[in-house]
């Protein structure tokens, strides 16, 4: 029988690497308005919203091996980008959600947690999260299968598994805990190119650490992302408009590239 995860084994691993609080976001100022029940509500692991719980934890490691919950809501009707963050119960008012590693990745979801709670009105003593850090971000990918993909000039990433539809994938079995698969359908004067899929949801700056592995284990030149918009306005119809651009937002600052 798996044993649980005691409290004591909890704050001796957590404690000395300063947990911090997170507060909700109220819909009055937040972009999305009366969107951000369905939004936060949607991404919310059903332990939490199933559990009564005061104290809820968002930290690293991910992990899907027992005793850890996986959330019966993952998008598997799609062959990438579909696990999402598991739990782990501590004991019967506490519960820890475990995310893959990433700094805006941990903040997403403890802001997540603490905004859904806030909006459903239910009680709850504290959010609190703990960051990974950068070593810890890269180290994750670094011992990923992602090496035996080999050196490449071009990757793709992102929405791509549309590209190659009849070619084969190579990497991991479906049942593995691997994270990446890829095809390598093409050399086009003498370049290399890939079609990079992962299993998880590389956000926030997740896929920086991600440039950063594919140039150390993989030699990469150039680096493509596709991506999609979303919208949870019933007017906005899909697959009409075309997003790009060489701007965006870091840390509060206009980027452009």
């Amino acid at each position: 029988m798996m044993s649980r995860v005691t409290p004591e084994k909890l704050v001796q691993g957590v404690e000395p690497l300063e947990l911090q609080r997170c507060s909700s976001v109220p819909a009055e100022t937040h972009s999305m308005g009366a969107s951000l029940y369905d939004c936060a509500a949607s991404k919310i692991h059903p332990g939490i919203q199933n559990g009564y719980y005061s104290r809820v934890i968002i930290r690293t490691p991910y992990t899907r091996y027992p005793p850890v919950h996986i959330s019966h809501n993952e998008k598997t009707d799609k062959p990438f980008n579909w696990q999402r963050p598991t739990t782990t119960p501590i004991e019967s008012t506490t519960i820890q959600l475990n995310c893959f590693r990433g700094e805006d990745y941990v903040r997403h979801y403890a802001a997540l947690v603490a905004t859904y709670y806030a909006l459903e009105k239910r009680s709850l003593t504290s959010v609190q999260y703990r960051l990974p850090t950068n070593a810890e971000c890269m180290e994750v990918l670094l011992s990923s299968n992602l090496a035996q993909m080999g050196p490449v000039d071009i990757v793709v990433v992102g929405y791509v598994h549309h590209l190659e539809p009849d070619h084969l994938w190579e990497g991991c079995p479906a049942e593995s805990n691997n994270l990446f698969v890829w095809q390598k359908p093409r050399r086009t004067d003498r370049v290399s190119v890939a079609f990079l899929g992962y299993m998880v949801s590389f956000w926030g700056d997740i896929p920086g650490h991600l440039i950063r592995a594919l140039q150390i284990l993989n030699k990469f030149k150039f680096v493509l992302y596709i991506g999609k918009t979303g919208s949870l306005s019933p007017e906005a119809k899909p697959n009409e408009w075309l997003a790009t651009g060489d701007r965006s937002f870091l840390n509060g600052r206009l980027m452009e590239w």
